[in-house]
């Protein structure tokens, strides 16, 4: 095969994709890329613009007491790790495990290094067996596995799990139609027997839709059926419950009773506005088991030692009154703007939280949109098309932050208002 064929493939995948308009309207941030006004370019000229890009829910990444602590910790500490955590450890991170296993009032927790790479390894280490005999290697486990799954739960997960199907190594994995709980007990009941250990992934916040799981019926649902519920925190840390503990200590899920039936993961890139993944156990030996037998930690040099002193310092704040006051902003702001919407006609889904996404239709009108507001307004909200929403079902992803005010809300009812009226979405 020459280069030329051999790139053929790639250039064709090039051609469909800017055809269904997945890869336009990207723009690069000129200065700092949280807060809700940041500096972008477009068309080689600097333009200052008010975001619902940022995922620092609670602006953490812009808090002068944590900007603050990094230097120091810097300082200190210099700027990476520079070693894999099974040739050395540090007091750094196993400080941000245990603050962590106690933000999640777990046991355990293993700090891997994003959130993706948590869904990653998580299923790895749950589902395949290991065998110490000189050595170690990995077997299909003994009992048949299943695992009941919400279609819209986190791309991390859904790859990971198709992957390991596709490897026998998970014996079924079925997909509910979002939070379609009637469907989803419909499935436990096809396993009731005892010899089936049973699994039931979900997120706790979905990302693009910005609506909740009931995470009490599924505990419910797990307790019943004799099953382990994992459960992806990626959205609702920090931002929901008391002391920010996530949307399981908003719905009072908070006894070791129920906690023993739960698996969970997390990231640091969200509302603590750093960089890691966390999955943390209600016990200690997953995380013994995932040093010894999963490869992307083991051969993965570790988030550098001032990340990991800085986010325990974060979330010390933001279990604190500093959390407190800013999830009341952005629970304010967040509810004002879903109202407002709703008032006038926008279809957001099922939102109810800080995420709230606006159906606009085809790519090319949401691109359009998209464009609209940017150069128009001032405004900059991501567009999200295929693939990670239908063909069809192109949106307007807005993150509100704690950042954002009043004003900044105004603003962007008026120049929606403005956009559907010459767009007709």
């Amino acid at each position: 095969m020459s280069n030329d064929n051999f790139y053929e493939r790639f250039e064709n995948f090039q051609s469909d994709v800017n055809q269904k308009n997945a890869l336009g309207g990207v723009f690069s941030v000129t200065g700092s890329s949280l807060g809700a006004e940041v500096s972008i370019n477009i068309d080689g000229n600097t333009m200052p613009v008010t975001s619902y890009m940022s995922l620092d829910y609670l602006g953490m990444g812009q808090e002068p007491a944590v900007i603050e602590n990094c230097i120091r910790n810097i300082r200190s500490l210099g700027t990476g790790f520079a070693s894999s955590r099974t040739v050395m450890e540090s007091s750094q991170h196993q400080a941000l495990e245990n603050a962590l296993a106690d933000f999640k009032r777990m046991k355990s927790c293993l700090l891997v290094n994003t959130g993706y790479l948590a869904n990653v390894i998580l299923p790895q280490l749950i589902f395949d067996d290991v065998i110490v005999t000189g050595g170690y290697k990995l077997r299909r486990p003994r009992k048949k596995t299943v695992v009941c799954m919400d279609r819209l739960t986190h791309a991390s997960l859904l790859s990971t799990l198709a992957t390991m199907k596709g490897k026998r190594v998970v014996d079924n994995v079925k997909k509910y139609d979002h939070l379609d709980y009637d469907s989803l007990q419909s499935m436990l009941d096809e396993y009731k027997s005892d010899d089936v250990q049973k699994f039931i992934f979900t997120d706790s916040l979905f990302s693009m839709g910005g609506d909740f799981a009931n995470v009490r019926l599924l505990l419910d649902f797990a307790k019943h059926y004799d099953a382990i519920l994992v459960i992806d925190n990626a959205h609702a840390d920090g931002v929901y419950g008391a002391e920010g503990r996530g949307y399981l200590e908003a719905q009072g899920i908070t006894s070791q009773d129920d906690l023993k039936y739960i698996i969970q993961t997390g990231t640091l890139s969200k509302a603590i506005c750093a960089l890691g993944g966390h999955i943390t156990f209600p016990s200690s030996s997953p995380v013994d088991l995932a040093k010894f037998s999963q490869w992307e930690f083991i051969f993965s040099v570790a988030i550098p030692t001032f990340l990991a002193a800085t986010c325990v310092h974060s979330i010390r704040l933001i279990r604190g009154d500093m959390g407190d006051k800013k999830r009341e902003q952005l629970h304010i702001l967040s509810a004002i703007l879903r109202s407002r919407l709703q008032e006038r006609g926008f279809n957001i889904l099922r939102s109810t939280s800080h995420i709230i996404p606006i159906v606009i239709g085809t790519a090319d009108t949401c691109l359009a949109v998209h464009d609209y507001l940017l150069r128009e307004h001032r405004i900059w909200i991501g567009p999200i098309r295929w693939p990670a929403v239908s063909e069809n079902g192109a949106l307007l992803r807005c993150a509100v932050t704690a950042n954002h005010s009043e004003e900044n809300i105004g603003e962007l009812i008026e120049a929606l208002e403005k956009a559907r009226n010459q767009f007709s979405f």
